[in-house]
């Protein structure tokens, strides 16, 4: 099998002859260094599995647009009360993108905890995906890194893991444990909820093709991402 250390995560891979990390993400290693300052010195803090009924692509189709913010429920608009959402820009790189949010001026609480006094690697929010599955993210204002893997189990069935990250040796944040609790029993369930439903639709009688959202006046709502992602999937299918 391939392992390989990139941008200080370990990958593994059992295709010996797959693309190394490095060479399909080229370039992406200097962005993460932009926003994760501390990415050399991060330990695991804890992780989890989830079931969710949803081929894995449902669910990476949901997390890389952002027109679902406006739509999702109340802790999407939690999150996006944390971000100046007009600057929200979403950008492919071949393999790999990202979509970053700008920190909203004048924040004084996160997560429902006071900023006072706390430490985080961006007041942003920032997310790097690379393909296949794999995405590494920080919320505004904690000092955590996430990550989160789509792993199939079946044609309509994934396992979601999340992991998160602290820096060693420095004691977390109240802000922080608070974005932990926030992102288990709040906006990720949310999520899930709207994967699970997405993935109805499709079985559904009543689907036939769906239209994408791109164009201007849409940047920071684009599933230019999403089409971007399906035109990887082909070309993976269609090898």
């Amino acid at each position: 099998m391939r392992v390989e250390t990139f941008a200080s995560f370990v990958f593994v891979n059992l295709d010996p002859e797959a693309q190394p990390v490095g060479e399909m993400a080229d370039g992406a290693e200097a962005i993460m260094r932009r926003f994760i300052p501390d990415l050399d010195r991060l330990t695991l803090i804890e992780e989890v599995d989830v079931p969710i009924a949803a081929n894995w692509k449902v669910i990476q189709e949901n997390s890389i647009e952002g027109y679902h913010f406006d739509y999702s429920g109340p802790h999407h608009k939690e999150l996006v009360d944390l971000i100046d959402f007009a600057g929200y820009d979403l950008q492919e790189h071949d393999k790999w993108w990202t979509y970053i949010g700008p920190p909203k001026q004048g924040t004084t609480h996160a997560y429902g905890v006071p900023l006072a006094g706390a430490t985080w690697q961006t007041d942003g929010f920032f997310n790097i995906g690379l393909w296949p599955n794999a995405t590494i993210y920080a919320f505004p204002y904690a000092d955590v890194v996430g990550t989160f893997i789509m792993n199939p189990t079946g044609p309509e069935t994934a396992s979601l893991r999340f992991g998160y990250y602290g820096v060693a040796g420095r004691a977390l944040p109240e802000v922080s444990k608070a974005c932990i609790r926030w992102m288990n029993e709040d906006l990720g369930p949310e999520d899930i909820r709207l994967n699970v439903s997405n993935q109805k639709g499709l079985r559904s009688l009543g689907f036939d093709h769906g239209v994408y959202m791109i164009g201007e006046g849409l940047d920071n709502r684009s599933e230019k991402l999403v089409s971007h992602f399906h035109e990887l999937c082909y070309n993976a299918i269609n090898a």
